[in-house]
């Protein structure tokens, strides 16, 4: 009797030890998820924080923002297979192809198969829209000429713009989506209602007043014609992620020469569609390509891991800012990007900064640095501190 007590007391202990174990093995695990939990809100805020300071300065601001980071398969890519195109005024045109046969000229065309712009006019509600077109369709052309005189960069190559943007929410974390639908345009176009929009701005026109995504391409009021071209903008990142590369901007290009920016700044064009459907991830690595002579055989992850959409509204501007994450020392990337194809037209110079608050801030005390960049390097400081995450492993 008194050994079979014994023998019962030893399997109840090891089951309360096994039941412990068990109890604290889901216990320590559930505490982790509540930690990275509140990290990830403790980032959230950070990010919307730094965003909100960087709008009241500068009217740039984060739109969207990742957890910390989009993945490319969370941005869903259609093609609305529209067009619109603004025709350059035929008392321009023939000079500026006079400046430079290879400029390209396009027929004019809505998003209805018109080349009236009554349908811009209904979508979004600005009723001398069609006036305001024509006054600076003028306007830009007599800027691109002058662009020309001065013997700096201008192509009127084919753009992609953004007919439908909004977001998803998924999860019990509302981790988000972006589901986009694109358009076709040019370059000519994107600057004409980039010059209508300062017009209305200064005017106070509620345009200038959007604040959330929902607002670009809503119901009651439609913006698309506003964003006929977007950008993809990358940070490289050395070292597995002890320090950026940034790029200071050529004096051949049309504004800002000579300010600091990002490693790589490319605009989404025609050129970037595979299987009849545009891609970010050819956009991507064609810039990479084009500017820093990178390609996916440098690759330290699945390319590329985005961070904000980040909304210009001083110039109604769209970017997406991404990270790509080089194996090697910049004396390597240097040595590569020497060999770049379009090195001189784009950037100056190169310089390698650590990456941490410290050196970040800095960097944008004693240099001119372009402003969204400002904005996107004070939020990637915030990620990279952020450590629990394994964001840069």
């Amino acid at each position: 009797m008194e050994n079979q007590d014994i023998i019962r007391k030893v399997i109840e202990g090891l089951l309360w030890a096994l039941v412990g174990g068990v109890l604290g093995y889901y216990s320590n695990e559930h505490l982790k998820k509540i930690h990275t939990r509140i990290k990830k809100k403790q980032l959230k805020r950070k990010l919307e924080n730094t965003s909100r300071k960087f709008q009241s300065q500068a009217d740039i601001f984060v739109i969207e923002s990742g957890d910390p980071f989009l993945l490319y398969k969370d941005i869903i890519i259609t093609d609305s297979e529209r067009q619109l195109v603004i025709g350059i005024p035929s008392q321009y045109a023939k000079q500026l192809k006079e400046n430079d046969t290879d400029f390209e000229f396009r027929e004019q065309v809505s998003f209805d198969g018109s080349s009236s712009f009554d349908d811009l006019v209904r979508i979004t509600g600005i009723e001398n829209l069609i006036e305001l077109i024509a006054k600076h369709s003028i306007k830009v052309a007599e800027n691109f000429l002058d662009i020309q005189r001065r013997n700096l960069l201008l192509f009127n190559g084919g753009t992609v713009g953004l007919y439908k943007i909004g977001r998803q929410r998924i999860g019990e974390n509302e981790k988000s989506k972006l589901k986009i639908m694109t358009y076709r345009s040019d370059f000519f176009t994107s600057r004409v209602f980039a010059s209508i929009y300062q017009e209305l701005r200064s005017q106070g026109h509620k345009i200038s007043k959007i604040d959330k995504l929902e607002q670009f391409t809503g119901l009651e009021n439609n913006y698309s014609p506003f964003l006929a071209g977007v950008a993809a903008t990358t940070f490289v990142v050395l070292y597995e992620g002890l320090s950026i590369v940034l790029a200071e901007r050529s004096e051949y290009i049309t504004s800002e020469q000579r300010k600091w920016h990002y490693s790589m700044d490319e605009g989404f064009t025609q050129t970037d569609y595979e299987e009849g459907k545009p891609s970010f991830i050819k956009c991507f690595w064609r810039g990479l390509k084009e500017e820093l002579n990178v390609d996916d055989a440098h690759s330290l992850s699945e390319p590329p891991k985005f961070m904000d959409l980040v909304f210009h509204r001083n110039v109604f501007e769209l970017e997406f800012t991404s990270l790509f994450y080089y194996p090697k020392s910049f004396e390597d990337f240097k040595a590569n990007y020497n060999r770049a194809k379009d090195r001189h037209l784009e950037t100056y110079g190169l310089y390698e900064l650590p990456l941490n608050a410290e050196s970040i801030n800095r960097f944008i005390q004693e240099h001119e640095v372009m402003d969204g960049c400002k904005l996107s390097l004070q939020l990637l400081a915030q990620r990279h501190t952020n450590d629990e995450l394994d964001s840069f492993q």
